[in-house]
């Protein structure tokens, strides 16, 4: 039970990261504007994040309190992770350094690799530090009935 509670607690977590950073930080262009959780000054728009966070967690009914402690933890994340985000042209040029020349430059691609997946790593840590963060904030009630919710969801969607 322990293992399953883990998961999907993951999964909702995964769920409330989704819904606030996969624009921006998978489609560069939606960094700032209505699109993403950046304001105008680069900075994270909490308004933003709690609209996400009440529409995720509206089953749970979180408290004001509990929203506003889970979007401090959601923006601290966000920044975290867009400052991993702003390496990624770098990586683009030195791999396209490595494979345009005379002959492809096997060293300098595993190089690459090998920090495309600290970096991943990195973002891993990050993002299950904040699930647990947000986790304790949440009661367990609360997040039994993320858990249940996430189940059922789960159930209609899966493939067959």
């Amino acid at each position: 039970m322990r293992r399953r509670s883990l998961w999907i607690a993951a999964a909702t977590v995964a769920l409330i990261a989704t819904s606030t950073l996969a624009g921006p930080l998978g489609c560069g262009h939606h960094r700032r504007g209505h699109h993403g959780p950046f304001g105008e000054g680069g900075e994270v728009d909490k308004d933003h994040l709690r609209h996400g966070a009440r529409w995720v967690l509206r089953s749970a009914d979180p408290s004001d309190e509990q929203v506003d402690r889970i979007v401090e933890i959601a923006a601290a994340a966000l920044t975290d992770l867009w400052g991993l985000h702003g390496e990624r042209e770098a990586r683009h040029e030195a791999v396209t350094a490595a494979f345009s020349g005379e002959r492809v430059d096997r060293q300098a691609l595993e190089t690459q690799r090998e920090e495309m997946l600290a970096r991943a790593d990195e973002a891993s840590r990050r993002l299950a530090d904040a699930l647990a963060d947000i986790g304790d904030v949440l009661t367990t009630e609360q997040r039994a009935e993320l858990l249940e919710k996430h189940a059922r969801h789960r159930g209609r969607h899966r493939w067959h």
